[in-house]
């Protein structure tokens, strides 16, 4: 909506078509506030890595568009969001993993118990989205119609790789 005031007002605009949204913009640990953000590499979530909202649940198809899984963040509003990587996930994409873990906007948790703990969620709740998941996998019948299920299975009895994510704006 600002786009179009402005441009009405007589603002120019330049480039827009490379103005996309981009739903795993990473939050730093020590400054969750700060505008500028990482952007994660979609390859995470091409490796396995799943999205979950406060509660530990799944809210979208994973590997969906952009625009798509920005939308279902928007809509769903219930974060902080967390893009969640197993070891079977973080082994396929170690190097970025390591990276933001270097950067402050990713975190490496023992077990899906000190996850939980981060979350302020019990461990039988991240389990039970993870035995979903799982089923979806095996199952073929993703409520979010995602058909693709890299670095299953889930548990909470694996080690991980954790960062909160949340929509930005990405100039391509």
């Amino acid at each position: 909506d600002g786009i179009v005031f402005a441009t009405e007002a007589g603002a120019g605009a330049v480039d827009l078509k490379h103005v996309q949204v981009h739903p795993t913009g990473l939050v730093a640990e020590d400054d969750p506030e700060n505008k500028v953000k990482f952007l994660a590499a979609g390859a995470l979530r091409g490796e396995g890595g799943i999205l979950l909202d406060r509660e530990g649940n799944r809210f979208c198809n994973d590997l969906g568009t952009r625009d798509y899984v920005t939308s279902r963040m928007w809509e769903h509003n219930k974060p902080p969001y967390r893009l969640v990587l197993n070891s079977a996930a973080s082994s396929g994409i170690a190097w970025h993993c390591k990276h933001y873990v270097g950067r402050r906007v990713m975190k490496e948790f023992a077990s899906g118990t000190d996850l939980a703990k981060e979350m302020g969620i019990s461990v039988d709740a991240l389990q039970k989205s993870f035995e979903s998941y799982n089923s979806y996998a095996v199952n073929k019948n993703d409520p979010w119609k995602k058909q693709f299920f890299k670095s299953t299975p889930f548990s909470v009895d694996d080690s991980f790789h954790v960062a909160v994510v949340t929509p930005i704006v990405h100039y391509t």
